[in-house]
């Protein structure tokens, strides 16, 4: 498998994407509505076309401005994608972006707010009676679109997302994205595994739909849910990594709760896959919203860690940073092979809360890069982190090498920066570092 590197746009994909990077291919009315009631209104947003190669996978970030001038409510989306379309995130943002597509991490920035995610062709999300999102006047929106093509053509892809506004008032609770799962993954050659987490969440909601995601070694996702320390239920199973089904529910969870998410894999290849080669999350909505709830096991860690996301606001963007990562030849207690080509992350952390909780804090951007071996100390790999406000930041990297995802697990190689780096207003800023370091 390999990393998110950007297929050149074609040039109907530039055309039709302009300044922006998106397309809002429809706004209006679309004849809904009951009598005496005005038709619901809807706009459609489009990102693509564009091309990925046969047997390639890419993960692509496209921008959108809406053209609303007051606040508006939304009950109902709509998520489409073609062929080799694996699965589509809309976000919001809190400032303007103005940028063409980009390659980009899976799952956003910590400042974005999560508004729908499909793994489907197609799918349409009903909100419960009385509960929806929020959109703010003139509302930056991201597309984010990961496909994964199995076929041995060239494919053309395109994702859309329809939002229908909802009556003006009948929306009295916000929903959110749930995340339940696991990021430690580490899958032999010619093997089969199997992973696990068991989370309780941190405060009481309703779950009103989920589905299972995994990659394309997945062979099965099955989630249980019961009271803490108590006997588990089964309320969903599913062995379709591309197209899991969606199961709709009414569930209540909390503190007391216990949710358990199991994944297996099949790896027939000769290749090592960890995480996000390979994933293993129940994916779904909630309410009320605190912002999209994260619990994951990870780092080699067992115990399940809760966080909210999309509930900072950092300023205004505009910034690139763009670090380049190598290796010291030798690092004393670094377990696996850093000259494999493993998963490097880079963190940018606010000095306040690295100071406070170090690795273990919420990062204010990231940036991730699979598959670039550091074969020899000479060696680099780039990560940029788009759109970051001016401001003072403690920069972090590591490479997983030991199957822990997103989280440093004992004996990864990283590198942590001396003291702050300052971004300017505008500014392009080029930092290199080196691993030189084992996390303990």
């Amino acid at each position: 498998m390999r990393g998110s590197t950007l297929v050149p746009l074609l040039p109907i994909a530039a055309a039709l994407l302009g300044a922006c990077g998106g397309n809002e291919v429809r706004n209006g009315n679309d004849g809904g509505g009951g009598p005496g009631e005005p038709a619901a209104t809807t706009a459609t947003f489009e990102a693509g076309p564009f091309a990925v190669a046969a047997g390639g996978e890419e993960v692509v970030c496209s921008f959108f401005r809406m053209d609303n001038d007051a606040p508006v409510d939304v009950n109902r989306l709509t998520g489409r994608q073609t062929e080799g379309g694996h699965h589509l995130v809309a976000y919001t943002v809190d400032h303007p972006i103005e940028s063409a597509p980009i390659a980009c991490p899976q799952g956003g920035q910590p400042g974005w707010t999560m508004l729908f995610a499909t793994q489907l062709p197609e799918e349409t999300v009903a909100m419960p009676e009385g509960v929806g999102l929020t959109l703010e006047p003139h509302q930056q929106l991201v597309l984010e679109t990961h496909f994964i093509n199995v076929t041995d053509r060239e494919l053309q892809v395109t994702s859309s997302v329809e939002l229908e506004h909802a009556a003006e008032g009948s929306v009295k609770e916000r929903a959110a994205v749930f995340f339940f799962g696991t990021t430690n993954i580490d899958i032999a050659p010619r093997s089969s595994a199997q992973g696990r987490a068991t989370c309780s969440p941190p405060d009481d909601i309703h779950l009103f739909r989920l589905f299972g995601h995994e990659h394309r070694l997945g062979s099965g996702v099955r989630v249980e849910v019961g009271p803490k320390g108590g006997p588990l239920e089964e309320i969903y199973v599913s062995k379709d990594w591309e197209n899991p089904p969606v199961q709709e529910l009414r569930r209540e969870v909390g503190p007391g709760s216990s949710v358990r998410v199991t994944c297996d894999w099949d790896n027939p290849t000769d290749a090592r896959v960890m995480y996000p080669d390979e994933m293993c999350f129940a994916v779904g909505m909630y309410w009320p919203s605190q912002g999209q709830l994260f619990c994951t096991t990870s780092g080699l860690r067992e115990e399940c860690r809760c966080f909210y996301t999309g509930t900072r606001h950092l300023g205004p963007g505009s910034s690139e940073v763009t670090v380049r990562v190598g290796r010291e030849d030798h690092i004393p207690g670094v377990q696996g092979d850093p000259t494999g080509g493993h998963h490097l992350y880079c963190r940018l952390f606010l000095p306040e809360d690295w100071e406070e909780s170090g690795i273990d804090a919420r990062p204010a951007y990231t940036a991730d890069v699979g598959h670039v071996p550091l074969a020899r100390a000479t060696d680099r790999a780039e990560l940029t982190f788009h759109d970051v406000s001016p401001g003072h930041y403690q920069l972090y990297c590591f490479m997983d090498t030991v199957g822990g995802g997103f989280r440093p697990g004992p004996g990864a190689p990283s590198f942590t920066g001396d003291g702050p780096i300052v971004v300017g207003e505008g500014g392009r800023e080029t930092i290199d570092v080196r691993l030189n370091a084992a996390v303990e």
